[in-house]
């Protein structure tokens, strides 16, 4: 079963801040010293940008969470997890979103998937659309996994 990750007010505004701030940094040398006024630093500079723009949308616009035969695949962009249900030993939510291991993103209620890799704790943090099938369905899919799942409500 395949979900996409919600989108909230809150991811709304972050992003939009987050879009100004790279636009902003990327126009400041332009202002600030002339040896950036001439076409190769432009062309440079623009590339940098385009390219950091472009890899922002793809990763937020483009998170999907798929429940496989023996692991949870996580998908955002270029970034992809899968992590192995035996593996998983606590399932929360959480209102903690900036901070982690892992985090893939796109709504201020999140869940925090903690699990093992290579003998090493690790989380990662995700949003999907339905969190109440996403929850039961990773519960199901991992007995062994503590559930500390409460009600989380930005909107």
């Amino acid at each position: 079963m395949t979900f996409k990750g919600e989108k909230d007010r809150f991811f709304a505004v972050y992003v939009a801040k987050s879009f100004f701030l790279i636009t902003c940094f990327w126009l400041l040398p332009f202002f600030v010293h002339e040896y950036t006024h001439n076409l190769i630093f432009a062309g440079i500079w623009s590339f940098i940008y385009f390219y950091l723009l472009f890899t922002s949308i793809l990763i937020i616009f483009n998170v999907k969470y798929e429940f496989e035969k023996d692991h949870l695949y996580a998908q955002g962009g270029t970034f992809k997890r899968r992590i192995p249900y035996e593996s998983i030993y606590r399932i929360r939510t959480t209102a903690d979103v900036y901070f982690g291991d892992d985090i893939l993103l796109t709504s201020g209620n999140a869940i925090e998937i903690f699990f093992y890799k290579n003998g090493r704790e690790k989380s990662l943090k995700v949003s999907p659309d339905d969190r109440e099938t996403f929850i039961s369905i990773l519960g199901g899919s991992c007995p062994q996994a503590d559930m500390d799942v409460y009600d989380i409500s930005y909107n």
